[in-house]
This record gives structure tokens, C-alpha cells and sequence, in this order.
């Protein structure tokens, strides 16, 4: 993201190589349309865009370390309005819960040293609701700490 705004481009320019990093991308449900796959693929890129808008000001700046830019870029009350608006990450995941499958294929024989472990067959566990649940969870932990320590180094 750093690379794409410090480029000037869009971020349609990086669009790709942004997706190929982005753990929600990669959890798509694979039976998805090509058409509704590119709604939420939009949605992600909508994400990262106001992700990259929302730094920029700060990587325009002379400073080299990170909070004097912020400080040069922002008051306070902007940096932690930023923080609430942009550092959030679970908004597509949430407006196309059905568009993801969070699962995992565990095959007996990698975790069980018993000759007979070759003979079960290979277990699938979906846990895509448990992992909205912690991903939001960890969203608001990220949107607390961050807005407190705008607080701190705006002190």
C-alpha cells in the first residue's frame, strides 16, 4: 500500500499484487460467481483506496519517523477520526459474510503418529462465523489501542 502512495498512482494500478497479500481475498468462497466475486473484490479494493487516501499525507511529509509525520500531517482530533475511519478492515467481510469460507482440511496422517492414521480419511472443519467473530474483535482491539496511542503521542 506504502509503494502504490508513494507512486501517485491509483491503486487499480496495484490492484493485483494488494489482492494477492489480502487474507479476505484469498478466504473467497471458490463457488462464487465471477460477477459477485468482483463486487466484493470492489468492496476490498474500496477499503484499501480510502486506506491509502488516509496515509498519504503522512507519507508526503519530510519527516522519517512516524508519529512527528503524523503530528505534521494532522491535529489530533483528525489522526484519531482517521484511525476510526480507515484502520477498520472487516467492513467486506461483514456486507458479504456468505461470499467467504474460512475452513481448514486436516488429514489425519500429519498429526497422528499411529500407522493406522493413513486409513481416516481427511476431516474439513468450517469455522467462517468464528472467524468474523475474532477478526471483529480484533478490529475494535486495533481501533482502541491505535486511537489511544494518537492520544498519547499528541500529548
Amino acid at each position: 500500500m506504502l509503494t502504490a502512495v508513494e507512486s501517485e498512482r491509483p491503486v487499480e494500478a496495484f490492484e493485483a499484487e494488494l489482492l494477492d497479500h489480502d487474507s479476505m481475498v484469498q478466504a473467497l468462497d471458490p463457488d462464487l460467481s465471477p460477477e459477485r466475486r468482483r463486487v466484493v473484490v470492489d468492496d476490498v479494493v474500496d477499503r484499501l483506496r480510502r486506506l491509502g487516501d488516509g496515509v498519504a499525507p503522512v507519507v508526503e511529509r519530510p519527516e522519517d519517523e512516524f508519529w512527528p509525520a503524523v503530528r505534521g500531517a494532522f491535529d489530533e482530533k483528525h489522526a484519531r477520526s482517521l484511525v476510526e475511519t480507515v484502520v477498520p478492515f472487516t467492513g467486506p467481510l461483514r456486507r458479504h459474510r456468505d461470499a467467504f469460507a474460512f475452513e481448514v482440511r486436516i488429514d489425519p496422517a500429519d498429526v497422528l503418529s499411529s500407522p493406522l492414521a493413513g486409513r481416516l480419511p481427511t476431516v474439513s472443519l468450517e469455522y467462517t462465523d468464528e472467524a468474523i467473530r475474532a477478526m471483529r474483535r480484533a478490529e475494535r482491539r486495533v481501533v482502541h489501542e491505535a486511537t489511544s496511542d494518537v492520544a498519547d503521542r499528541f500529548d
